[in-house]
């Protein structure tokens, strides 16, 4: 079961009165695990990047079904929308740059 990294725990709720004023008070501390943290951020990033990429492939696998020979109109636009060019640029898109 997941547990959150961040914990609030609230104390009991007291009146105060001070000559005719009453004032509520309530004391609340919060308790970070910061290791758990660190664990959970970089987990919520390896999604993120994991989607941006599956997202790119899904785009570029797109494309290549919807291209065809009549979609051209000279050889520059041809060699622009290949899938050898394609390719490439999912590759260079996706990979690592750490």
């Amino acid at each position: 079961m997941y547990e959150s990294p961040i914990k609030v725990a609230m104390g009991d709720l007291q009146m105060q009165v001070e000559g005719e004023i009453c004032r509520a008070v309530q004391t609340i501390g919060v308790k970070i695990d910061k290791e758990e943290l660190l664990k959970a951020l970089q987990y919520d990033r390896g999604q993120h990047d994991k989607g941006y990429k599956d997202g790119i492939k899904e785009f570029a696998a797109r494309l290549k079904t919807r291209i065809t020979p009549h979609d051209f109109c000279d050889c520059f636009h041809a060699l622009a929308l290949s899938s050898a060019f394609i390719d490439e640029l999912v590759k260079e898109m996706t990979e690592d740059k750490s």
